[in-house]
């Protein structure tokens, strides 16, 4: 069975490539930074196939941004409105700016 990990990243990574994935092929991989969880070993539980599909439905907004990654750009409050307010990652995604544009990233591990 697949792994997979889901967190937010920040869009305006330097090192990540949302316009163009194809021009991080120098890179191993292209994914955002983390800032929602922020521990690498935790994770949204959101699987790479459930995210592809919203995305290729047009419920949400976004593209696969690595061999084994896709991502939707959207809101910390739009994220929020997605997880629930129950999610054990709320009060870390309030912190962030409502308004602010972030990927919503899944990826296997």
């Amino acid at each position: 069975m697949t792994a997979y990990f889901s967190y937010v990243g920040d869009l305006d990574d330097p090192d990540f490539e949302w316009d163009d994935p194809a021009l991080a092929t120098h890179r191993h991989i292209n994914l955002p930074r983390r800032l929602v969880p922020s521990a690498p070993h935790e994770s949204f539980g959101i699987s790479i196939l459930w995210l592809m599909r919203e995305i290729e439905a047009g419920r949400l907004k976004g593209k696969q941004i690595d061999w084994g990654a896709w991502a939707a750009r959207m809101t910390a409050a739009e994220i929020i409105a997605l997880l629930g307010a129950e999610n054990q990652y709320v009060s870390d995604l309030h912190r962030l700016d409502q308004n602010r544009q972030y990927v919503l990233v899944s990826a296997e591990a």
